[in-house]
């Protein structure tokens, strides 16, 4: 990796980093997330009619070694039997 496969993880765990090589990751605000979703079940308790059912809140992506640009690579044609 990243020559022939690039690879992505999600949430970007603290131990993506840590990995050879580096995963690249997409961030996601999780404390954003787990803070509108408790305003929203409150709302939900007291009654109150909620407008929006989707929230975009965004992501991020990470990039490390895992997801290195493609290198240029020169090829051969290919010998018709």
């Amino acid at each position: 990796m990243p020559d022939d496969l690039a690879l992505i993880g999600f949430n970007d765990l603290p131990i993506a980093a840590q990995l050879n090589p580096a995963l690249s990751s997409v961030r996601t605000p999780l404390a954003e997330m787990g803070h509108l979703a408790a305003e929203l079940l409150l709302r939900c308790l007291r009654g109150e009619t909620l407008e929006a059912t989707h929230i975009d809140v965004g992501f991020e992506i990470i990039h490390r070694a895992s997801t290195a640009p493609p290198t240029p690579k020169t090829s051969t044609p290919r010998q018709q039997p």
